[in-house]
């Protein structure tokens, strides 16, 4: 790292004395008189000065520009040379579009550049399962339809285009069966439950303020037990308690709030997920 250091300086000041070397060879009482003009910010007499040394400056001005955009590394001159140039009112059309182009690649760069975000959050979940309840010779589905409230929190890596990150939260609600009336009758409610969600998430930023949208796959762990219907030839089968998860989020910021909903279903089975809530970003 530090031979790259070294390096990276080393180019910094062989840029800087590629222009001003020429210039103190060729003009150096101009190129004292305007630096020393422009610090006391004095107006320039425009007409004074000649011709090539306006485009000595223009010159290597443009190769700022160009060899910014292969490098991605700006030549710390580039403010002094265009303070000239828009003083000696030389190309001023060309100059004008010359840092216009800087500006716009140095924001392009900063776009690109992926930044840390943690956040705390509470979400209201709820989902659906399907558990089988079986005799020796008959299979009935019982639906189970869950609600709890989710605390946790996450961090995601983002660029002004993209999005990638992990989050997780612990759960505690409870659940219900629709009620059935037909052999064998089954009814239960308020059936305490509570587990751990955690999700990798990616996609787009859709938006300037950082609206996200994109896939989660989760590992769902959910820990609850039914009781068994009151015909004893029939038994519940154990529901699973380590299950995965596909959904579709979107989290739209409010400055440091957040508000995001969640909408999927379970690999195992065509039951449903939902959630709506909000993050707090640090």
């Amino acid at each position: 790292m530090k031979i790259i250091f070294i390096l990276f300086c080393l180019s910094q000041n062989l840029w800087a004395s590629s222009w001003s070397e020429e210039i103190q060879h060729k003009y150096p009482k101009e190129h004292e008189e305007i630096i020393q003009l422009l610090t006391e910010e004095e107006e320039l007499d425009v007409e004074k000065y000649p011709q090539d040394l306006k485009q000595i400056y223009f010159d290597h001005y443009s190769k700022i520009a160009q060899d910014f955009v292969k490098t991605g590394v700006l030549n710390p001159d580039h403010q002094t040379l265009r303070n000239i140039l828009e003083n000696l009112e030389f190309k001023e059309e060309e100059t004008e579009k010359t840092s216009e182009g800087i500006i716009a690649y140095q924001k392009e760069l900063e776009k690109r550049v992926f930044r840390n975000d943690l956040f705390l959050g509470l979400q209201f979940i709820s989902w659906q399962r399907e558990v089988s309840l079986n005799s020796a010779t008959d299979n009935n589905q019982i639906v189970v339809t869950n609600r709890a409230l989710c605390l946790g929190g996450g961090v995601t890596r983002s660029n002004a285009s993209y999005f990638y990150g992990i989050d997780s939260c612990a759960f505690l609600g409870s659940g219900d069966t629709k009620e059935k009336n037909s052999p064998p009758n089954y009814k239960e409610s308020n059936i305490p439950n509570w587990g751990i969600k955690t999700s990798l998430q990616a996609g787009i930023v859709t938006s300037s303020t950082g609206a996200k949208l994109g896939p989660k796959l989760s590992s769902f762990f959910n820990n609850q037990k039914l009781q068994n219907a009151a015909n004893s030839g029939y038994r519940l089968k154990p529901e699973e308690k380590n299950l995965f998860l596909a959904s579709l989020f979107i989290k739209v910021p409010l400055k440091k709030l957040a508000v995001q909903t969640e909408i999927g279903t379970f690999l195992d089975q065509d039951s449903t997920y939902f959630s709506l809530g909000g993050d707090w970003n640090f």
